[in-house]
């Protein structure tokens, strides 16, 4: 957790706005993957890209929120409108480019064994 807000703080660093937005919603993602991966193993692309489209959904809303609160409701009505337009269509473009990631870090160097199930589609 304290990679993830670290890389989270990195970010905010990066874009010279606010500190804390990517963070937090960096946190809010890992404890939805963490959540999720006691329930479902995703060896296969569709619930690799469902998960992926649902954990954007939800650091994007975080992040949000928190521009929100910092912004003080500065933002007016129309903008977002398209702030949320633009979420969800990150989203989709998140899902859809989240196998050819992980197949291309699975051309890399190979997880130890204790990490791959034998019957995993997404490890052959």
């Amino acid at each position: 957790m304290i990679g993830v807000f670290l890389l989270g703080l990195l970010a905010d660093f990066a874009s010279g706005q606010f500190i804390g937005p990517n963070a937090a919603g960096s946190i809010v993602v890992f404890g939805l993957v963490g959540a999720i991966a006691t329930r479902v193993y995703a060896d296969r692309s569709t619930a690799l890209m469902v998960i992926v489209f649902i954990c954007s959904l939800a650091k994007s809303s975080a992040l949000l929120l928190m521009y929100l609160f910092f912004l003080q409701g500065a933002l007016g009505e129309y903008l977002q409108t398209v702030v949320l337009k633009t979420l969800v269509l990150e989203a989709v473009l998140s899902a859809a480019v989240a196998p050819i990631v992980l197949k291309l870090l699975l051309l890399g160097k190979p997880f130890p064994a204790v990490f791959r199930s034998p019957s995993s589609a997404a490890f052959r």
